[in-house]
């Protein structure tokens, strides 16, 4: 496993890119809020959000974070999280895959072609950027 990237990330940008048009989009907004978390033991948990969500309407609100968590593995530079806990009950019992990098203090994750229940009918990219917060030293 690559120990380099067990810690705290604080997410500093999410987009979203569409595989037909190749177009790209902010997912929450041009400041999301979030953080991954990938802990010594394997457990990971990810949560992302619009850094202004509005009004009490359910399927905004719902479309304007996303979070899931559960066991993962890293090989290389993929990691995949068997999904036991998720905001989008489609995505429990799923495996989710992912590639990343790192430069420095910076984590670079990509993701997908997934459909996200937000954007239906769409195949999107993830592309990620995190800024370390915490090592999480034994």
């Amino acid at each position: 496993m690559n120990e380099d990237v067990i810690g705290l990330w604080r997410l500093v940008s999410a987009r979203l890119e569409d595989e037909e048009s190749g177009a790209v989009e902010d997912a929450y907004g041009p400041d999301p809020l979030g953080y991954l978390l990938l802990a010594p033991g394997g457990r990971m948990i990810s949560f992302l959000m619009n850094e202004e969500p509005t009004g009490n309407d359910p399927a905004a609100l719902f479309g304007s974070m996303m979070a899931y968590s559960g066991r993962y593995r890293i090989e290389g530079d993929r990691w995949s999280t068997d999904v036991d806990v998720a905001w989008f009950p489609g995505w429990l019992g799923t495996q989710q895959e992912r590639t990343f990098s790192l430069a420095g203090d910076e984590l670079h994750v990509n993701g997908g072609p997934i459909g996200l229940p937000a954007r239906p009918g769409r195949r999107l990219r993830t592309i990620l950027q995190y800024r370390r917060e915490d090592t999480l030293a034994r």
